[in-house]
């Protein structure tokens, strides 16, 4: 079905029905597409191009010089598109919108930050009548939170994972310049590993030192490092933590059919041939075939080719 053309009096363009009266309210008389016979960048004859080639062409074109503002992007990777000076403005900008709307912090609505550890201690503090507020901002002017704070002290406990500390057993340094500017406010902050919380003399002393400040705490700790645990199937081979079997005692166990041994198969094929045996064990004569053919991977199903190769080594 040919489309019906309305051709335009003032400009001379041809248009549509459905675009036409749209275009009479904004047309001026002057013709907005121009139709291009060469590139205007390398003069290349379009006409040798379809419809959707020619804007590509002269968008990506190798001589036309927005091209690499346009597709900087795309060709150096990790560039973000924004200079120092607007990352310090969006930076102060969200700066002020944390100070505030505290409570839509990604530490205190984001529900997956949930610490064990300190979920653990919070209990400990409970079941000992002791006060405290959980996620606390003791600065106005930063937005410092703390995980745990004694109610009319200035203590705070903070939990932290390995992930807070170098190789030597020290804070990184950003947690080591939080702890100097909340001392320099008047706060004392007790950096505590998670391994220490179930320690039941480390808690004891912890209470102690929450009731009274001059008891000294042990903050010492050690890296706990766990052994590799390698898990072994029946046949001796190595598998995943969450897998009973390997593959391919996997697959022997969940056969249908219980198989004969091969040499008992080989004799009543020659007696009975192989439809009257795939009749007895109820499969087809092919499957007797496959039994016989590959002893080794007669298990019902296809394997890769990497598994077979591992597997008849």
């Amino acid at each position: 079905m040919n489309r019906t053309l309305i051709n335009c009096e003032k400009c001379g363009e041809d248009f549509s029905k459905n675009n036409f009266n749209k275009h009479l309210k904004s047309c001026d008389g002057s013709k907005k597409y121009v139709k291009l016979n060469n590139c205007p960048f390398c003069e290349l004859n379009l006409n040798t191009l379809n419809s959707p080639q020619i804007g590509g062409h002269v968008r990506w074109c190798s001589k036309n010089p927005n091209r690499k503002q346009k597709t900087i992007f795309y060709i150096k990777k990790g560039f973000n598109g924004h200079s120092e000076d607007t990352k310090k403005i969006m930076s102060e900008k969200r700066i002020k919108w944390l100070q505030n709307n505290k409570d839509k912090h990604p530490w205190k609505s984001n529900n997956k930050f949930i610490s064990k550890p300190c979920e653990y201690l919070k209990t400990i503090l409970k079941d000992n009548n002791i006060g405290f507020y959980e996620e606390f901002t003791p600065l106005t002017e930063r937005n410092y939170s703390i995980d745990i704070v004694i109610k009319n002290t200035n203590i705070g406990l903070e939990i932290n994972g390995n992930q807070h500390y170098e190789k030597n057993k020290e804070l990184k340094p950003y947690y080591q310049n939080r702890n100097y500017i909340l001392k320099q406010n008047g706060w004392e902050l007790l950096e505590i590993h998670y391994s220490s919380v179930y320690k039941p003399e480390f808690i004891t002393q912890l209470i102690n030192k929450i009731k009274d400040y001059k008891n000294e705490l042990d903050l010492s700790f050690l890296f706990e490092k766990k052994d590799k645990i390698n898990y072994i199937c029946e046949c001796g081979k190595l598998i995943s933590c969450g897998a009973k079997n390997c593959l391919i005692c996997h697959n022997i166990k969940n056969r249908k059919v219980i198989r004969p041994p091969y040499e008992q198969l080989l004799n009543e094929v020659e007696e009975m041939g192989y439809c009257s045996v795939g009749r007895k064990y109820g499969v087809s004569d092919n499957a007797i075939r496959k039994w016989i053919k590959n002893p080794k991977l007669s298990i019902g199903v296809r394997f890769p080719l990497g598994l077979q190769k591992i597997w008849n080594t």
